[in-house]
């Protein structure tokens, strides 16, 4: 019975140690890959990024829906930038992603995109090169 008190104590200090393994190795990867691109990258892709899904958030709410809410979700700490729309409609649950990016390796990953021109488009036109857009 001793021994099954001591399974929780095991598991807490094994999953402390992985945690710790794995922030340690994510700053390593982060620390190497950073001569790839330039500081003013990593200090710049960001705002460029939120101000681009601020200005489409707003020009959203200029027309709001009385039951769908336009969102702008930023995890700025590990560079994932969300705009969605959740609601209601027609006594239907409304949840859609309308952009997705993501900064990784000091370039934008763009996982979803149902803008019309395309998120891509804007970045460039924001002065972003073309290859830091995948």
């Amino acid at each position: 019975m001793d021994q099954l008190a001591e399974y929780p104590k095991i598991i807490k200090r094994l999953l402390a140690e992985y945690v710790d393994l794995t922030s340690a190795t994510t700053y390593r990867c982060r620390y190497r890959v950073r001569g790839d691109y330039t500081v003013d990258q990593l200090a710049e892709y960001p705002k460029i990024i939120k101000r681009l899904l601020a200005e489409y958030v707003d020009l959203c709410n200029r027309r709001p829906s009385q039951d769908i809410e336009t969102v702008l979700i930023m995890d700025e700490p590990n560079g994932h930038y969300i705009w969605m729309n959740l609601g209601w409609q027609n006594g239907d649950r409304v949840t859609g992603m309308t952009v997705y990016v993501r900064i990784r390796d000091g370039k934008f990953w763009i996982e979803e995109d149902w803008t019309e021109e395309g998120i891509a488009t804007d970045l460039v036109r924001a002065g972003v090169p073309k290859e830091d857009c995948d």
